[in-house]
């Protein structure tokens, strides 16, 4: 197995983006479903202090609280993973949706 290379500062800002576009998702969810951090907490078993870093952007969370956090609001996670271009211009993003 290869050891794995430290996350450059482009790499922690791309996931830092993704992160903070998911949670502002599950804040939005939330809100329309009048559940409290608290009450979305209880639901996903996750403590309401960690559901409030995943919405402002501040956790990144792994999949499975993705998942769990997607499920305690009656949202499914679908994920689209596209190639890049080649060169990289003009590549488009991963992108993920909560419905």
């Amino acid at each position: 197995m290869r050891k794995r290379q430290p996350l450059s500062a482009s790499e922690r800002t791309r996931g830092t983006r993704v992160a903070g576009g998911i949670g502002h998702q599950f804040a939005r969810l939330r809100r329309e479903r009048h559940l409290t951090l608290r009450q979305c907490a209880q639901l996903a078993g996750l403590s309401s202090a960690a559901v409030c870093k995943i919405e402002n952007g501040l956790l990144n969370p792994t999949l499975l609280t993705i998942v769990r956090l997607a499920e305690s609001l009656g949202a499914v996670l679908q994920v689209s993973l596209v190639e890049r271009r080649p060169g990289g211009v003009g590549r488009p993003r991963a992108r993920s949706a909560l419905r």
